[in-house]
């Protein structure tokens, strides 16, 4: 027994119909008004384009961004001093502030 193309498309369509997860960062530096980012703030999604920019012209700042899953271990990181959690930290105060 064939399946016709209707048929094919239809469950096709079901199974691409399901919502795509978003993503969630925890922005574990500095606040920093001018590209609007608050100590501990949870971004759902894209982030703001001011942020995007910054990452781009400073590399590190990416490091300050980590899932919720290693937010405790990113605040670890602040807490000891060490790591690239807190190292990017201090360069973004330095740097941005």
């Amino acid at each position: 027994m064939t399946t016709s193309k209707t048929e094919k498309t239809a469950e096709t369509v079901k199974t691409a119909a399901k919502p795509a997860e978003k993503s969630r960062l925890v922005y574990m530096g500095p606040s920093i008004a001018k590209i609007h980012a608050r100590a501990r703030l949870i971004y759902v999604g894209e982030l703001p384009d001011a942020i995007k920019a910054t990452i781009e012209e400073h590399p590190y700042f990416g490091n300050l961004f980590v899932t919720p899953a290693e937010s405790m271990d990113a605040l670890n990181s602040l807490r000891t001093g060490t790591g690239a959690v807190a190292e990017a930290y201090r360069k973004a105060v330095k740097e941005l502030m």
